[in-house]
C-alpha cells in the first residue's frame, strides 16, 4: 500500500508541474530498461530442444522509475526520492532522503535516509547484452563499493581541493519510534560503518581507500527452495521436487555452511592520465572471520578480489572491459593433521568493442564473455570436489542512440558450460534480444 502511495504522490506532483512553471531547484528525471526476446532457444543434451519468448530487464522484470530532485535556491538543503514499477508490479527505488550543507560549502555534507551514491564507485561492465552471454560483466561495486545505506547517513568532507573523507552508517532497520528507539544497536551500527578517503590528483588519476565494516559473525546456511519468478508467475504450486527452473518458480541452491559475514579493505585507482583511456584498478580484502566449533578454533578466509575495468575510445571506435579475479579463500581448522579448505577461485572476462557508423546513424559492436569458477576443497580431508566450471558466450549487436535513450538488437549465444566431467547435461542457450533503455 505505502508503494502504490508513493506512486499517486509522484504522479500528482508530475501532473500537476506539467501544468505550471517548475520552480527552481526541483527537477524530475526517469530511468527504464525493458527488454523483449521475441525466441531464446535453450538446448540441452538428450532434450528436445525447447524456444520461449518473455521480457525483462537484463537482471530481472523490465523496469521504469521516475525521480524527484529538488534543493534550496543557495544550495545549502535539499532532498530527493525515487519511485518505480516493474511488469511483476510496485518496486521501491532507490533513494528516499534529505541532504543538507551545514556551512554552505563542500566542508561537510550531510544525507540522511535511504542513498545509492557512487561518486568514487568504479565503472560497470553490467550493460543490457551481456546477461545473454552468460553475464560475466559486474556492476562498479567489483572496482570499489558505493555508498547504500537503506537507514542511515552519509558524511562527507572536502577540507581541500582534491581531498575526501566519508563515513557512512546504516542503521539497518526504520526507527518508526523515537523514544525508545525502534533502531538496531549501536555497536552493531559501528561494526558496519564504511569509511574512508579519496584524493582526485589533477590530471593522473583518482585514489581511494576504504574500511567496509561487518558484523564478523555468520549467516546460518539455507536450504535448497524455489523462488517466485515475477516475470513467468501466473498462481503455480510451489514445485515439489527437482532442481531446474519451472514456469513460475527459479531454483535456488543453498549454502551447506554458514556464511561469514566478514569486514574487508578496499583500494581503488582511477587513471586519467592518457587521453581516451579510462582504466580502473581495485582490490579488496577480506578480514578472516574465527568461531569456534566443538572447541577447536575455526578461521574462515574470504577471497581476495582484484578488478580492473574501464573503456578506452579513439574516434569512432570504442572498447569496455572488464577483468575480474578472486582467489586465495580458505577455511582452516585448529585439528592435527587436518587440511585446509579452499574455495572456488574464480575468473570473469568481458570485451566489448564497438563501432560508431555516421552513414547509418548505429553503432555496431559485440559482447565476449569468459567465466571460469575453479575447483574447491573440503576442510578437514581436503578433498576436491569436483566443481569446476568454464563458460563462453558471445554475440553481435547494433545500437541507435535516440536522444534521451536507445534501441539495441542483436544475437548471442552461451555455449554449454565445461564442468568437472564434461558437457554431458550442460545446457546452451541462443537469445535474439530487442533492448529499450530511456534516461531523461
Amino acid at each position: 500500500m505505502k508503494k502504490l502511495t508513493a506512486l499517486f504522490t509522484v504522479l500528482l506532483i508530475t501532473t500537476g508541474a506539467a501544468f505550471a512553471q517548475v520552480p527552481d531547484g526541483l527537477s524530475f528525471g526517469g530511468w527504464g530498461r525493458a527488454d523483449f526476446v521475441p525466441v531464446q532457444g535453450i538446448f540441452e543434451d538428450d532434450v528436445d530442444p525447447v524456444f520461449r519468448s518473455g521480457v525483462g530487464s537484463g537482471w530481472g522484470p523490465a523496469y521504469t522509475g521516475i525521480n524527484i530532485r529538488f534543493s534550496a535556491a543557495d544550495g545549502r538543503i535539499g532532498g530527493g526520492a525515487d519511485v518505480g514499477r516493474n511488469t511483476a508490479g510496485p518496486a521501491e527505488g532507490d533513494e528516499l532522503n534529505i541532504w543538507a550543507k551545514p556551512f554552505g560549502s563542500d566542508i561537510l555534507y550531510i544525507k540522511v535516509g535511504q542513498t545509492r551514491d557512487g561518486r568514487f564507485r568504479g565503472p560497470g561492465t553490467d550493460g543490457s547484452f551481456q546477461p545473454f552471454i552468460g553475464g560475466p560483466g559486474k556492476d562498479g561495486d567489483a572496482v570499489f563499493n558505493r555508498f547504500e545505506p537503506d537507514f542511515g547517513a552519509l558524511f562527507i568532507s572536502q577540507p581541500i581541493t582534491g581531498l575526501s573523507i566519508f563515513a557512512q552508517f546504516d542503521a539497518g532497520t526504520d526507527a518508526t519510534a523515537l523514544l525508545p528507539l525502534a533502531g538496531s544497536e549501536a555497536k552493531d551500527v559501528f561494526k558496519k560503518i564504511q569509511a574512508g578517503i579519496a584524493y582526485d590528483i589533477s590530471g593522473i588519476g583518482l585514489a581511494r581507500a576504504q574500511w567496509v565494516g561487518n558484523t564478523m559473525n555468520f549467516t546460518p546456511a539455507t536450504p535448497d527452495r524455489f523462488e517466485i519468478d515475477p516475470a513467468t508467475y501466473t498462481g503455480q504450486g510451489y514445485p515439489t521436487s527437482g532442481t531446474a527452473d519451472v514456469p513460475g518458480w527459479k531454483y535456488i541452491k543453498g549454502t551447506t555452511e554458514p556464511t561469514p559475514n566478514a569486514a574487508r579493505i578496499e583500494a581503488a585507482f582511477k587513471l586519467t592520465a592518457v587521453e581516451g583511456l579510462n582504466l580502473d584498478i581495485g582490490i579488496k580484502i577480506p578480514i578472516p572471520v574465527k568461531e569456534t566449533v566443538s572447541g577447536f578454533d575455526v578461521v574462515h578466509q574470504g577471497n581476495f578480489q582484484v578488478a580492473v575495468a574501464g573503456d578506452f575510445k579513439a574516434g569512432d571506435f570504442g572498447i569496455q572491459y572488464g577483468l575480474y579475479g578472486a582467489f586465495g579463500g580458505s577455511t582452516a581448522v585448529d585439528v592435527p593433521n587436518a587440511k585446509r579448505g579452499k574455495l572456488n577461485p574464480t575468473f570473469d572476462l568481458i570485451v566489448i568493442p564497438s563501432f560508431y557508423i555516421a552513414a547509418v546513424d548505429a553503432t555496431v559492436g559485440a559482447d565476449l564473455g569468459f567465466k571460469v569458477k575453479g575447483e574447491s576443497t573440503t576442510v578437514y580431508s581436503g578433498t576436491k570436489n569436483g566443481d569446476r566450471e568454464t563458460i563462453f558466450g558471445f554475440g553481435g549487436w547494433i545500437s541507435r542512440d535516440l536522444g534521451k535513450g536507445s534501441i539495441k538488437t542483436g544475437l548471442a549465444y552461451q555455449l554449454p558450460a565445461y564442468a568437472e566431467n564434461g558437457i554431458q547435461g550442460q545446457t546452451s542457450y541462443f537469445s535474439w534480444p530487442i533492448i529499450l533503455e530511456v534516461s531523461f
